[in-house]
């Protein structure tokens, strides 16, 4: 058995393991996702990284730009690669 803190800030949508059980991912309400792994498999190393963000431009308005952050709902590996 083994416990870990998520290395996400946010609530947490999926959880899934990956298809050959060496880690699994995390995505959040906050648009990341991080990849985990198991035991000592890849030196026990993951990763966290952005996704599902648009920017968009609003003329007149301060900032001009903003940057819509969308929730990442699900996470599917696929079994083939």
């Amino acid at each position: 058995e083994e416990q870990r803190e998520s290395p996400l800030k946010y609530q947490t949508r999926c959880i899934r393991f990956s298809t050959d059980g060496t880690g699994f991912a995390i995505s959040s309400t906050e648009g990341r996702c991080a990849m985990e792994y198991l035991g000592g498999a890849s030196g026990n190393k993951g990763f966290v990284f952005k996704c599902h963000r648009t920017n968009r431009e609003q003329p007149g308005q301060q900032p001009a730009k903003v940057e819509i952050v969308h929730p990442v709902n699900v996470i599917e590996f696929n079994r083939k690669y």
